[in-house]
């Protein structure tokens, strides 16, 4: 069938009734700025691209699993239940909904008709930042607006060179410069005599307000009248039907179709082959991979809201292939027909590949890592693995001694791994690590062979003094590899209890600080910056337990030592010299626990002729 067209309101009244989303689609990934640079595109005319439309009748229009349009946009799959109805990704259109006996499937050209039917039907809701999302009221409802007193003739001078100033706003105000006209009220108008009665209403109003523009009325109707033509006369949708039983073919045209734009990631295509393959089947054995492994993932990001983070379809696609003993490195040439058998077989074995993967987070959780200091979440991948075969055993800190063993050994390879970088490039580490566990005794996670094997490749694996003092010259407080450092330098404490421990600073930060020290202490002002420039350094770095450090408060180190026995000293790695406790003596004192931490690693991680001496 040749190119057809139709206007922007023809489009979006079909969308959701006789156009949907097939499941081989991705979901919605636009940015906020990618729907405002859209609309402003239309508004000057400028082409679109063009759209692919599967057509699809009869019992197979009624049998394709089959998505709506996002209408009311969440920007995050983890909010309050309590924000009305938003839908971060596709509702599925249920068996019982009606759909007529012909319907339009889109492979390409959803982000478009998302972002329009957005812009001019729904809502974009977004978490206010450095807010938590489990808070309702971090989270705005907005729509989108269009500033008829801008000057359509001037480019903005922001990255966005727009035109047309649209925007998002939840109850915008009316200033000298603002009068913000909501986008989906065009709608409402069945021809263009319409913009003229707007536009006297909105001159009204402003006049009401005592608000002069000499040149508002021509921006007023400039703007309405662009938007207008834009949504109603000209046919900016253009689009391609095609009509194919074959869902092979229909899969290929997705995703050759689908390489400009917003690129679909290698995990996204492999998304759309696994749910075309596993679609076929009868009864039970037919599986919406999309709709499983993205809710698994909704479920597994809100589980751990606490540590923050943000899990994706490739991490679940990872654990995935490395559970069903397949490569890792997510080539589509990997999927074939035998592979993604193997896949479904995985992932239908009970609970059991998703109880590995909620196990491994909840025990690197446990460790007190998070989003942040967890710098690569491949690094959880073998820890997935190893709870895969073994069959999920509980490895709580109250548990034998045999659980024990396997948390403190995870706990030494997980910090090292970060460290070191280990797993940043590259997944052939990955599937090193899953040989040997696959030969380790029942219950050993390998950590010192992995690392064995991959210092033959050159990997960084185990430490040596040059990599430490580099390590304690690059860390300091904040940095997302301290904790880990830290850590290390606890074990195998932090392995063996499920108590939050924070960073702390021994000397308090505002102790060590330019002008305290040059007003309390008499330090000259080059002096105390040279203090004050160690004070973030892991020299001077603790963990403590919560009740510890809250009981520490902003105690002076002196103070501190007042309540605390030898036991202190040997675990803190504190020197025994009393002059050093003093802070005219702070530079002295990092320099000697910065060595004690050295020769402390060393011993428990350094090279294996170091170890023990």
């Amino acid at each position: 069938m040749s190119f057809q067209s139709k206007t922007i309101a023809n489009a979006l009244q079909e969308l959701n009734t006789a156009t949907f989303v097939p499941a081989i689609q991705r979901e919605f990934v636009w940015t906020e700025e990618q729907i405002i640079q859209l609309f402003d595109s239309i508004l000057r005319d400028y082409p679109i691209g063009s759209l692919l439309f599967w057509r699809v009748r009869g019992d197979l229009a009624q049998e394709q699993i089959k998505y709506k349009f996002v209408q009311h946009y969440v920007t995050d799959p983890v909010h309050p239940e309590n924000l009305g109805s938003v839908h971060h990704r596709n509702p599925e259109v249920e068996d019982y909904e009606d759909v007529p006996n012909g319907i339009q499937l889109v492979l390409d050209g959803q982000q478009r008709l998302t972002a329009l039917y957005i812009g001019l039907k729904g809502t974009l809701t977004t978490k206010q930042k450095h807010r938590h999302r489990t808070n309702p009221s971090a989270w705005d409802r907005k729509q989108l607006y269009l500033n008829v007193l801008s000057d359509p003739n001037e480019i903005s001078d922001d990255d966005l060179k727009m035109r047309y100033e649209f925007e998002f706003k939840t109850d915008p105000e009316i200033s000298e410069d603002e009068y913000w006209y909501r986008a989906k009220d065009i709608l409402e108008l069945n021809e263009y005599d319409g913009i003229h009665d707007i536009t006297e209403e909105v001159d009204a109003e402003l006049s009401e307000r005592d608000i002069d523009h000499p040149s508002q009325w021509k921006f007023i109707n400039k703007n309405l009248t662009a938007l207008y033509r834009a949504v109603h006369e000209r046919s900016l949708i253009n689009y391609d039907e095609k009509e194919e039983d074959d869902l092979g073919k229909v899969l290929d045209m997705f995703i050759r179709t689908n390489r400009g734009g917003t690129q679909l990631s290698t995990s996204e295509v492999l998304l759309s082959i696994a749910t075309a393959q596993w679609a076929n089947g009868n009864g039970a054995d037919a599986i919406n991979a999309r709709e499983e492994i993205t809710e698994f993932i909704d479920d597994l990001n809100r589980r751990r809201q606490d540590a923050g983070f943000s899990f994706d379809i490739d991490f679940a696609l990872r654990n995935l292939l490395m559970c069903s003993d397949l490569p890792t490195s997510e080539s589509v040439r990997h999927f074939n027909q035998s592979n993604l058998q193997k896949m479904k077989q995985t992932w239908t074995d009970g609970d059991k590949l998703q109880k590995a993967v909620r196990n491994a987070v909840d025990l690197v959780v446990d460790f007190g890592l998070d989003s942040r200091s967890l710098t690569s979440r491949n690094a959880l991948v073998p820890i997935t693995y190893f709870f895969y075969i073994n069959d999920n055993p509980g490895l709580e800190w109250s548990s034998g001694h045999e659980e024990i063993s396997a948390r403190e050994e995870i706990h030494q390879w997980l910090c090292t791994s970060i460290l070191n970088g280990t797993f940043s490039v590259g997944r052939g580490a990955i599937e090193r690590a899953r040989s040997l566990m696959q030969t380790a005794p029942a219950m050993t996670f390998p950590g010192d062979e992995i690392h064995r094997e991959l210092r033959s490749d050159g990997r960084v694996s185990r430490f040596d003094r040059d990599l430490l003092e580099l390590q304690l010259d690059g860390l300091e407080y904040g940095s997302r590899k301290t904790f880990s450092f830290l850590s290390l330098l606890y074990h195998p404490g932090p392995a063996r209890s499920n108590t939050r421990h924070d960073v702390d600073h021994i000397f308090p930060r505002d102790q060590v600080d330019t002008e305290t020290l040059v007003q309390d202490y008499g330090l000259d002002p080059v002096e105390a910056e040279r203090y004050a420039e160690l004070k973030d350094r892991v020299g001077n770095l603790q963990l403590l337990n919560e009740n510890e450090n809250r009981s520490k408060g902003g105690q002076s180190f002196l103070d501190w030592l007042e309540s605390q026995d030898e036991s202190y000293f040997e675990k803190h790695h504190i020197p025994q010299d009393e002059d050093l406790h003093r802070l005219e003596n702070f530079p002295e004192f990092i320099e000697t626990r910065e060595e004690l931490i050295i020769k402390d690693l060393l011993a428990k991680f350094g090279p294996e002729e170091s170890q023990g001496a």
